[in-house]
């Protein structure tokens, strides 16, 4: 079951950990890119976010990475969130079932 994720569109915190795994072991991120694509279930429009910074310590927390995003990119919305790897010109997507991605709502501040 994906996890659901909530965030403001205003929030001062805007960032996401997400371990990458494969078959439930996380991938070592030492000498990754890695990219966050949010997939907007109504529009349908994908945005890429590359502020994305694997954790430092990839023996303890191995494919652990941590997204953050913009202002512009936290628009209201119901997304899902999906994320590349690429390591020795290898592309990987995380999750790799649809049904586990994580689904990020963003709604407006309260006031």
């Amino acid at each position: 079951m994906a996890e659901q994720l909530y965030m403001a569109s205003a929030d001062a915190q805007r960032t996401v950990a997400f371990d990458l795994l494969l078959d439930g072991v996380g991938q070592d991120l030492t000498s990754a890119t890695v990219e966050c694509h949010m997939y907007n279930i109504t529009t349908r429009a994908v945005t890429t976010v590359t502020d994305v910074t694997a954790d430092v310590d990839q023996v303890t927390y191995p494919g652990r990475c941590v997204t953050e995003f913009t202002a512009a990119q936290l628009a209201t919305g119901v997304y899902t969130l999906e994320w590349e790897s690429t390591i020795s010109g290898k592309i990987v997507t995380f999750p790799g079932k649809a049904a586990d991605r994580p689904v990020l709502t963003v709604r407006t501040q309260a006031a």
